[in-house]
Formats: structure tokens, C-alpha cells, sequence
């Protein structure tokens, strides 16, 4: 293994890796096709002259131009039709392929549809039964308050009315009043 530093050419750095033996003439020639003016060091040693200008014809030689291919004959008639059928095979295939994962994406999205309605009209049952229970709960709760008031009437009659209902004849407009009053104001007044 070597050590390899790269610097521009003002000596800025740029990298430092470990390369092997085998492959440093590549590595050399990566840096140079990216920084053709980099200094490059080895094992603390700049790169001598030689290997560098080994290292750039080669990189010259990559860029030559590939030789010409010669072009391979066409195929006979019979191959050409063995290849259209196998093209229309595989189109029709395909065509198939996207109905049918069509079919089958519509089949889902309304599976969907369904079930989001089917979840809707549920909630929409659930809050009309709460609204029901609600409404009841109240009315439930004012006969209660309509009952206890009443009772609390009655008892106030009744405690201002018997003693003097007992001393006269019988009731009198002054006993329902002074009833209504203690039923009103509570027992807070004697």
C-alpha cells in the first residue's frame, strides 16, 4: 500500500487515500483526468516526471477514438416475422396486463368508496342516537327539577296552611301567598 496526496497545482488539498501497488497507474490516471496540473505525492514524495507523463499518454490513449464496428448482416425474412410476432405478443401482453391491474385499481377504489360511506352513514347513526339520548337526558332532568319543585310547593302549603287551617275554617288568600313565599325563599324564613 502507498499513500497518496492530491493538491492543485497551488498546492491546495484535495484528497489523500491508501492505494495499492497494482492499482496506482489507475488511480494516477483518475487524477489526472480530473486535475490534469495536480501535484500528486506518494509516500510523502512527489510524483516524478516520468510517471506522470506515463500516466497522461495513457490517459491520451483512452481518449482515442474506438475503431469503427462492422455492422452485422440483417436478419433473414423469416426471423423478422418470428420477430414481429414476438412483438405483438408482448404488446398484447402488456395491453392485457394494464386492463386488467386497471380493472383491478377501480375495484379498489370503490371497495374504498363503499367503506368510507359505510363508516359515514355509521357515524352519522351514532350521533343521532347520542342527539336522541341528549334530548331525552334533558327532559328527563326538567320533569326531575318540575317534580321537586312542586313538591317543595305542596310542602309549603302544607306547612303554612294546617296550623291555621286548623285554628279557622280553612285557607285563606293570605295562607297560599305566605305558602308561595316559604316555597319560594326556602325554609330560611319562619
Amino acid at each position: 500500500m502507498r499513500r497518496m496526496v492530491v493538491s492543485t497545482a497551488c498546492g491546495d488539498f484535495v484528497t489523500e487515500k491508501d492505494v495499492a501497488e497494482a492499482q496506482l497507474v489507475g488511480a494516477l490516471v483518475d487524477c489526472y483526468r480530473v486535475l490534469p496540473d495536480a501535484a500528486i505525492y506518494l509516500d510523502g514524495q512527489l510524483v516524478p516526471e516520468e510517471a506522470r507523463l506515463a500516466a497522461l499518454a495513457a490517459l491520451s490513449g483512452e481518449a482515442a477514438p474506438a475503431p469503427a464496428r462492422v455492422a452485422a448482416p440483417p436478419p433473414d425474412a423469416e426471423r423478422l416475422k418470428e420477430y414481429g410476432q414476438v412483438l405483438a405478443q408482448l404488446f398484447d401482453d402488456l395491453r392485457k396486463g394494464y386492463v386488467q391491474s386497471m380493472n383491478d385499481l377501480h375495484d379498489v377504489f370503490r371497495r374504498y368508496r363503499e367503506m368510507c360511506l359505510d363508516n359515514e352513514r355509521r357515524f352519522a347513526d351514532e350521533v343521532a342516537q347520542q342527539r336522541a339520548l341528549t334530548h331525552k337526558s334533558l327532559a328527563d332532568v326538567d320533569l326531575l327539577r318540575r317534580s321537586v319543585t312542586t313538591t317543595q310547593l305542596l310542602s309549603g302549603f302544607a306547612a303554612e296552611m294546617k296550623p291555621r287551617a286548623l285554628a279557622q275554617s280553612g285557607p285563606t288568600l293570605t295562607d297560599y301567598v305566605a305558602g308561595l313565599v316559604r316555597a319560594v325563599a326556602g325554609d330560611k324564613q319562619k
